[in-house]
């Protein structure tokens, strides 16, 4: 299934102008790559990358939030033109919307984290954020899961002790912390098969997803996105 977006539909043919807007959805639950301030407001490593992709590529961008298993979705039913959330662009993805090229190096492997003496992930109960290909690849190697909407609700599930792991890429310090303050452990690794965190749009927006990803590129080359990387280190 293709989709046009908003912004396609009011350009037509035409080139993208310095003045058109483009809405980006992004699920403000995913750090470092996306979290909310104490005002509510998305911030992270994506948050920058798309503020600085809209001042390149001279569009008025504005923010919404989306649940991560709708950010998909939303473009499809053109809610929104443009998804940055840590959006890895597997092939499965690939089939319903088009990515840039991936803006950070992965090496796909995720982190199993519970109490020491948790089972192994094959006799163990999982909670892991829905939509994601973490779920994915759990239920192909049919583990046993519990899906949560958030990664926000995953950590409290792994606190709270409702499963006996949970399975993401738990990358931020600030979740390392909090695991260590609840006294949960990295236990187990797995890789998982994905690329790298990519800018995903409509598979019909050619234009939009050509300027993007020339600026991108443009990013990665000059050091821009290593900068806005450790900032969030």
């Amino acid at each position: 299934m293709a989709c046009i977006s908003s912004i396609s539909a009011l350009i037509g043919a035409l080139t993208l102008v310095s003045a058109e807007s483009a809405v980006i959805g992004s699920s403000g639950d995913n750090p470092p790559f996306t979290d909310l301030d104490g005002r509510g407001e998305i911030i992270g490593i994506d948050r920058d990358i798309g503020d600085e992709l809209c001042r390149r590529t001279g569009l008025r961008c504005s923010w919404v939030r989306v649940e991560f298993d709708q950010l998909i979705p939303s473009l499809l039913s053109e809610e929104i033109d443009i998804a940055i959330s840590g959006l890895a662009s597997s092939r499965e993805r690939e089939k319903l919307v088009a990515f840039t090229v991936d803006y950070l190096p992965s090496d796909g492997l995720n982190n199993f984290v519970g109490r020491a003496g948790a089972p192994p992930p094959d006799a163990a109960l999982i909670g892991v954020q829905s939509g994601t290909i973490q779920e994915r690849h759990l239920i192909e190697t049919n583990r046993r899961i519990r899906s949560y909407p958030s990664q926000t609700d995953v950590m409290a599930a792994a606190a709270a002790g409702e499963v006996d792991l949970v399975f993401g890429p738990f990358a931020a310090r600030s979740i390392g912390d909090f695991f260590e303050t609840e006294g949960l452990e990295y236990l187990f690794t797995e890789a998982v098969g994905t690329d790298g965190p990519a800018v995903a749009v409509c598979k019909g927006n050619g234009d939009l997803l050509e300027r993007l990803d020339t600026a991108l590129s443009a990013m990665i080359a000059d050091g821009t996105i290593d900068r806005i990387d450790a900032r969030w280190d």
